[in-house]
């Protein structure tokens, strides 16, 4: 039990940074994170404190994630909308608008993240077809690209648009 506390401690940390330092120069990021961690973090250690803004700062480097993190991109931005007869209500940790594309990101702290889309919950499945459909409605000139990060990994893994058609035609219908 106590790794599994740990595990989604270290997850909502990692949430919490990458809610914080996307509007940070990046220079200033890691010293802000440990800045961060001190005063909310009690108890974690250095070298799991360290761990954190290491996996952090992977994440805000990584090309596949960079739109997401871009200037002008926004953490949890709540989403409301109709999919034929359904409401769909949620919120989405992560989501940019280009001029071409909507980038949407949302964080899972599981033990042993799956490494590509067709091993990803059902569920997790459901909720990124849900919010997809919400988006496309919202921006329907735009692509609507669906990321989950496995902060365990950190592992970023983007759901082809066939996955979450094939899944929200199953949801919606």
């Amino acid at each position: 039990m106590a790794g599994d506390v740990e595990r989604f401690r270290r997850g909502r940390l990692i949430h919490r940074l990458l809610e914080l330092l996307p509007d940070v120069p990046i220079d200033e990021r890691a010293g802000l994170a440990g800045e961060i961690l001190e005063r909310e973090a009690t108890g974690v250690g250095d070298a799991a404190a360290r761990d954190i803004v290491d996996a952090t700062l992977q994440v805000l480097s990584s090309p596949e994630a960079s739109v997401a993190f871009m200037a002008g991109s926004r953490a949890e931005v709540p989403i409301v909308g109709r999919i034929g007869r359904h409401i769909v209500a949620g919120q989405v940790d992560r989501l940019a608008v280009t001029d071409d594309e909507v980038v949407i990101i949302d964080y899972k702290s599981n033990r042993s993240p799956p490494v590509d889309e067709a091993n990803i919950a059902p569920a997790y499945r459901r909720q990124m077809a849900a919010y997809r459909a919400v988006l496309k409605n919202i921006y329907p000139d735009k692509s609507v690209i669906c990321y989950i990060l496995w902060t365990a990994g950190p592992s970023l893994v983007r759901l082809s648009d066939g996955l979450l058609e094939e899944t929200q035609n199953t949801q919606f219908a």
